[in-house]
């Protein structure tokens, strides 16, 4: 499930070899696209526009997309509204591209500030995608609320495991095997994103007691074995002797 646009992080990407990492530092080199100023740059749509389409010329009828994400947490870093001609564009080449596979962009801030852009997502959207990093009952209460707006379209949690924001494996899996709700959790194996870090971390923190995302160490070794095999107990499949 590719990205094409991103509103996250650092806000002006450049081309070229790119900075090392900032030691602890939660996602430290990853950068916006198309970047903090471009977002509203109308004379650049046209580049924009062929970037879309070139992509989804190309990938659009292979079976190894499952998904278009076009345009990841649209809004965040401070532009707010300021994506909503970007998005509903991105949204429009993106049909005219004519991709076999279904397309979205996932919800993540259910403010009142976004309701413009929520909007647009859920009314473009032929998949349901949702970001929430929260209790399970908070979880919970979202979930009821999308299961109205998705009208019989499939809904699925793209990014919600964060540990110390008490939403684990442990306690949202379950539910969302319950409901039939797929799941996407951020990070696999510790590595130059150093998401094992909080959001709020600092240069030079030291290593967390509790990672907030990933699961393995670079090695393969868990992070935490109980997980990893509670992770295995609610995912595998069902093998029906006859």
């Amino acid at each position: 499930m590719f990205a094409l646009f991103d509103d996250c992080w650092n806000p002006d990407p450049k081309l070229g070899p790119q900075p090392a990492p900032i030691p602890s530092v939660h996602n430290s080199q990853w950068v916006q696209c198309p970047g903090q100023q471009a977002v509203s740059n109308h004379t650049m749509f046209p580049i924009f526009e062929d970037y879309v389409k070139g992509i989804l010329d190309h990938f659009g009828k292979d079976d190894r997309v499952l998904i278009w994400d076009l345009y990841n947490e649209p809004g965040n870093s401070g532009h707010g509204n300021e994506t909503f001609q970007l998005l509903e564009k991105v949204f429009q080449w993106a049909r005219e591209a004519k991709p076999s596979q279904p397309m979205t962009a996932g919800l993540w801030n259910y403010g009142s500030d976004f309701q413009d852009l929520n909007n647009l997502q859920l009314s473009h959207s032929d998949i349901i995608t949702f970001h929430k990093y929260d209790t399970i009952d908070n979880f919970n209460s979202l979930i009821s609320s999308i299961e109205v707006h998705a009208k019989g379209r499939p809904y699925f949690c793209s990014e919600y495991m964060a540990r110390p924001l008490q939403s684990t494996f442990i306690s949202h899996l379950p539910v969302m095997k319950e409901k039939k709700i797929g799941g996407i959790n951020w990070g696999l194996v510790s590595g130059k994103t150093q998401t094992i870090y909080p959001w709020w971390s600092k240069k030079g923190d030291p290593v967390p007691t509790v990672w907030f995302h990933d699961i393995f160490y670079a090695d393969g070794k868990p992070f935490d074995e109980n997980e990893v095999d509670f992770i295995r107990n609610q995912t595998r499949r069902e093998i029906i002797n006859k």
